[in-house]
């Protein structure tokens, strides 16, 4: 288990078990032998991948199936979703027990017995309608925007169900400005003191007369409302129009795009990262970028998001933050929630000095050799990744020349790309196993751990000999290396991965 502490330096994993082997060897090779190893992929994930309009035909089942069972209109029912992570059971639960409070934390106004002519009340008041016979009086009445404070007949002013009223310019540039900015669900009524979202119905009607505005919108919120589904991630290739959809419980593991090919963690969308958690490689990523100017920058005015770890610039002189991503609000100086700041807000900002450290300069010169010794080895294996890349090109076209020469069949040289495509996998999962090291408690555990990573690591150097001397290497030897690399690499997996 990991703790996530406010000093990197301080993220470790937590040996709580009581490990007492006194011999890591012969526990390996007892591992070795397990039949659940042998037979149970735990890098294996169900998932399918789907296009734009599939994902949003599933989305909006989700929706029907709201409005269906309580009459919600269609914008506030899928605000309500994207709020509540498309938990529809969740969203029927606390409409059913009206849980007013939640429903306030969820920027939708309480719900009560006359919601639904509450809903069409404000659908009158929002899209008010000029050529009402009803309403030719008022719409001769000047009333003054608290905005731009210029007055304008009341025909022109909109406001939501909590009744703050601005005027149509000013709505309409406040959304403007949000959506440039990359927001859509998240964009709240003007009135600094309310909590409001803004529907997707309302949306579109102040942008009525601006296409490009609304169809910018329009993605903005399909892309939001995939990455609130827990069980939907989009494709990382921006130019990509491809859902990933899990089938199973969502966990870290590797998907792969059938539209691009390219592959990255279902949870977190970096590069697969086993057996490194997600959490733990941001860290690292984070701390490997340390010694260029940009890293000075990124450590001096941007931060994560205490509750989705989202990286978030500080572009203003305020300390209260609002997270883009999960729309946290959060102290910029001690990462606190907002809501709990109050009077004491000036307390996160007096320096607690610990009286125990005796010689700083030796513990940070220390922390600098430890990081020092995983990154070289994490560094190194990512370069021989490279170089393996142009080997698999070589022996490729060693194949290609045998065979020209009719040196065998096809078949009987797919052993070499084989082995080549072995060593890959295996040297991946060697590189991810140092951020993992780094951030791990010393103990029996980390002991173990780093006798398994030390055999998986000769045997993959073993590997890679093999291959480049393939031609004085029996190809018994070479299929026979190609079987432990990979069972170590596994075995490993089955021990420290937390699938």
């Amino acid at each position: 288990m990991m703790h996530n502490e406010d000093n990197d330096d301080e993220y470790h994993y937590d040996d709580t078990d009581d490990w007492n082997y006194d011999n890591y060897e012969d526990f390996g090779e007892q591992i070795d032998d397990n039949e659940d190893i042998q037979t149970k992929d735990v890098e294996h994930f169900d998932y399918r991948c789907i296009s734009f309009s599939e994902a949003k035909d599933i989305l909006n089942e989700l929706i029907n199936s709201i409005t269906n069972r309580i009459k919600l209109n269609y914008s506030l029912a899928k605000m309500l979703l994207i709020q509540c992570k498309w938990d529809a059971n969740e969203v029927l639960n606390k409409y059913f027990a009206c849980d007013n409070e939640y429903f306030e934390c969820k920027g939708v106004k309480p719900f009560h017995k006359s919601w639904e002519d509450l809903i069409e009340a404000c659908r009158s008041k929002c899209f008010y309608s000029p050529t009402a016979e009803s309403n030719q009086q008022t719409t001769l009445v000047a009333i003054c925007c608290d905005v731009c404070l210029d007055s304008k007949l009341k025909d022109r002013f909109l406001s939501l169900i909590c009744g703050h009223s601005f005027c149509l310019d000013c709505w309409f540039n406040y959304c403007r400005v949000n959506i440039q900015n990359g927001q859509s669900t998240g964009i709240r009524c003007m009135n600094s003191d309310c909590k409001l979202f803004l529907p997707e119905d309302f949306v579109h009607f102040i942008f009525q007369n601006s296409i490009l505005l609304r169809e910018k919108y329009d993605l903005l919120t399909f892309r939001e409302s995939i990455d609130a589904y827990i069980r939907m991630r989009l494709c990382i290739n921006s130019e990509c129009q491809t859902v990933v959809i899990a089938q199973e419980q969502p966990s870290p593991k590797r998907v792969t795009c059938t539209n691009c090919n390219n592959s990255f963690c279902f949870e977190c969308g970096n590069d697969y990262h086993a057996p490194t958690d997600c959490k733990t490689i941001l860290l690292w990523y984070r701390k490997c970028a340390d010694d260029s100017e940009t890293a000075h920058y990124i450590r001096a005015h941007t931060k994560l998001c205490p509750n989705c770890s989202s990286c978030i610039e500080k572009n203003g002189g305020c300390n209260h933050m609002s997270c883009y991503s999960c729309k946290h609000e959060f102290c910029w100086i001690c990462l606190g929630s907002w809501d709990i700041h109050g009077p004491q807000y000036f307390k996160c900002s007096k320096y607690k000095e610990n009286l125990d450290i005796k010689n700083e300069s030796d513990r940070a010169r220390e922390a600098l050799k430890k990081y020092l010794f995983y990154y070289e080895r994490w560094d190194n294996h990512m370069k021989s990744l490279k170089l393996e890349d142009e080997n698999r090109e070589r022996i490729q076209a060693k194949i290609d020349d045998e065979l020209n020469r009719n040196n065998g069949t096809w078949i009987d040289w797919q052993y070499l790309l084989r082995g080549a495509k072995i060593l890959s996998k295996c040297r991946y999962t060697l590189q991810y196993t140092y951020p993992y090291a780094y951030y791990m408690e010393c103990g029996p555990q980390k002991e173990l751990f780093e006798f398994q990573q030390a055999a998986l690591e000769n045997e993959i150097e073993n590997l890679a000999w093999k291959i480049e001397n393939a031609e004085t290497t029996d190809r018994g030897a070479l299929e026979n290396q190609m079987t432990i690399v990979e069972k170590r690499r596994t075995t490993l997996l089955y021990n420290f991965f937390q699938y």
